[in-house]
């Protein structure tokens, strides 16, 4: 298994970097996103965070039409599936294959979850993927993608997060702490930065973590509430019950407020069909 792993990594890597390099003479930025980001600056190697079946990237919304269309004249086929922040595309490789990219607009869709890509962009710094150039998004705003990212999809990547957390913590100086606060207040994600902090710091003692909790902690009832739905999802129940009926039990729970929560759901996909793959097609 562990050579399969290695494999999918040198073929997404290498499509990848075939991308970073036609963006770069296009003038085109882009930044990794999740395991393509993690891999190559907080782990060691691909194979010590284990499998990665895709790779995602941002890019500015200016540039969002001239991406699309360089992933076309890369040979990459779109998905039918893909939504009005970001795209899947397929590339075909040997034995009836094919690897997924998925290139970003936005890292949420705006109309669900709003954050300002201005100063995101302006948060980031130049970088390089495998010798070639790119950017990074900064480290407390991927800190806080990932946990939102995993709250979003109904903390079914838990365990994977929690390493991918406590291994930027301990792969950054100790000011970075301090900047976690001041990115979930600016997002709105306070609760959810809240969990996750609380679930690593037992493995991150040699860390002061207490004042990021005490600055980021909801509520005493909240915060009963929230342990309960971590619990509930550690069962086997939990996990039997439809996805949209998880997502309504932990939704509820994590998101800051009722108003970002009501955006979140009467603006999802399942409501607002076709919005925008005929642009693409």
């Amino acid at each position: 298994m562990q050579q399969k792993h290695n494999f999918q990594h040198v073929i997404l890597f290498h499509h990848f970097r075939r991308i970073l390099e036609r963006a770069l003479d296009d003038k085109i930025e882009i930044a990794p996103l999740k395991g393509a980001h993690l891999v190559t600056s907080v782990y060691l190697d691909a194979a010590e965070r284990g499998f990665m079946g895709d790779v995602d990237f941002l890019v500015p919304i200016n540039k969002w039409d001239r991406v699309v269309s360089m992933m076309f004249k890369l040979g990459f086929t779109l998905e039918t599936n893909s939504s009005s922040h970001e795209l899947g595309f397929n590339f075909d490789i040997d034995g009836g294959q094919h690897i997924l990219i998925e290139p970003h607009c936005y890292i949420f869709d705006p109309e669900r979850f709003y954050i300002d890509h201005d100063e995101l962009w302006q948060r980031a710094y130049k970088s390089e993927f495998d010798g070639v150039e790119c950017f990074r998004l900064s480290d407390e705003d991927h800190f806080c993608h990932l946990a939102f990212h995993s709250m979003l999809h109904r903390l079914t990547s838990f365990k994977r997060t929690c390493e991918d957390l406590k291994n930027i913590i301990k792969s950054r100086e100790p000011e970075f702490i301090k900047k976690i606060i001041v990115r979930a207040r600016q997002w709105n994600t306070t609760r959810v930065i809240w969990f996750f902090v609380k679930q690593i710091s037992k493995d991150l003692q040699e860390y002061d973590l207490d004042e990021t909790l005490k600055a980021l902690q909801p509520n005493d009832i909240t915060k009963n509430m929230i342990d309960l739905v971590f619990i509930a999802q550690r069962q086997s129940f939990f996990s039997s019950l439809h996805h949209r009926a998880q997502a309504a039990v932990i939704w509820a729970i994590m998101f800051d407020s009722p108003s970002l929560l009501a955006k979140m759901v009467l603006n999802h996909p399942s409501l607002q069909k076709n919005r925008v793959l005929s642009k693409f097609l």
